[in-house]
């Protein structure tokens, strides 16, 4: 026999799981925004690691 508290529990577990699957799509971002945001990061990253060349070069050569 299902008591009365059951249905509500369900309900309840209900509501949280839509609550998190609504903020894990609102968190997903689309492929070319994700490739956007990637390239970015990578030109950065790179602009760094040849600053650091250069100024290891600079240090080496002065």
């Amino acid at each position: 026999m299902i008591s009365a508290n059951e249905p509500n529990n369900y309900d309840r577990q209900f509501r949280y799981f839509n609550r998190r699957l609504g903020q894990l799509e609102d968190t997903q971002a689309s492929l070319p925004e994700f490739e956007r945001v990637f390239n970015d990061r990578r030109q950065l990253l790179e602009q760094r690691v040849y600053n650091e060349i250069d100024t290891l070069e600079d240090q080496i050569e002065g």
